[in-house]
């Protein structure tokens, strides 16, 4: 194929993704087709895939960095929550098909991020605290917490019979397609966190990294043999390490050998329960 008809064709599917912004489907041939393209040897067609890439990811995120800085008021703060929402509806399919495809977009990410470190235009300390904002705050799931909740009370005040429970069982498991969204929205940033950490070690904030690994030990802790969602905050505490181990380095000198120790202790507890 030549590689005008490829950088046609990805410059088409980049269109309609921002033309139908929270469209899953769209979202997912994105980075099932386009992002693979920063291998082709053409380098026309790599720059293609970095300008979008850029645009429909790392610039959004972000703008949620600076969108969260503090200070306005009134309208301005208004404005800026809408705005912030709007950037996170629109991320949301594109972070959850980033956590469908795994390794392979994590593979790509990688040789994505290389290329823009290399040549200076990565930003990685605002594209990391764009990412941090969002798993902080309830921007991912804002626009489906309603729509859960709402799916609860129904449940649950449906009249017997067939009918009524045909309709609660409808209710839940659109409850139930709303977490895994969610897990699969929260996997997607962590990827990119920790392709950014991969090429800039000091891009995270360890403050941020520190107050998540409280928080994974306080819900293993808490959790016990429960299941739920073990398997969501299994993979999110994997990838947390994940960024760790790049991040670990700038960490300050305490906060380092804490968490040394942290793992140390987890490190013991596996192995004896594998034995």
């Amino acid at each position: 194929m030549q590689v005008s008809v490829r950088k046609a064709a990805l410059q088409v599917v980049g269109g309609l993704v921002r033309r139908y912004p929270t469209h899953g489907g769209l979202a997912g041939v994105w980075v099932r087709c386009v992002l693979p393209l920063i291998r082709d040897p053409e380098s026309a067609v790599q720059d293609a895939v970095l300008e979008q890439l850029s645009g429909l990811v790392l610039e959004p995120l972000a703008s949620l960095a600076s969108r969260g800085a503090g200070g306005r008021g009134g309208a301005a703060a208004a404005r800026s929550a809408a705005a912030a929402e709007e950037a996170a509806a629109a991320l949301r399919p594109r972070l959850m098909a980033l956590a469908h495809l795994g390794r392979a977009a994590s593979s790509c990410l990688a040789r994505a991020l290389g290329v823009m470190a290399a040549r200076k235009t990565l930003k990685g300390p605002q594209v990391a605290a764009g990412v941090e904002a969002l798993l902080s705050s309830g921007l991912l799931s804002s626009s489906g917490a309603e729509g859960q909740q709402e799916a609860v009370e129904d449940a649950e005040t449906q009249p017997q019979g067939r009918a009524g429970k045909a309709r609660r069982q409808q209710q839940l498991q659109k409850k139930k397609e709303a977490e895994l969204a969610l897990r699969d929205a929260r996997e997607g940033a962590w990827t990119v966190l920790a392709e950014v950490a991969g090429h800039d070690p000091a891009a995270p904030s360890w403050q941020f990294l520190q107050r998540c690994w409280g928080e994974m030990r306080e819900a293993a802790a808490g959790r016990g043999g429960a299941g739920g969602s073990a398997g969501g905050s299994s993979q999110e505490g994997a990838m947390l390490l994940w960024v760790i181990s790049h991040a670990a380095s700038r960490f300050p000198a305490a906060d380092a050998t804490q968490l040394a120790t942290d793992l140390l202790k987890v490190g013991r507890i596996t192995n004896s329960c594998g034995r």
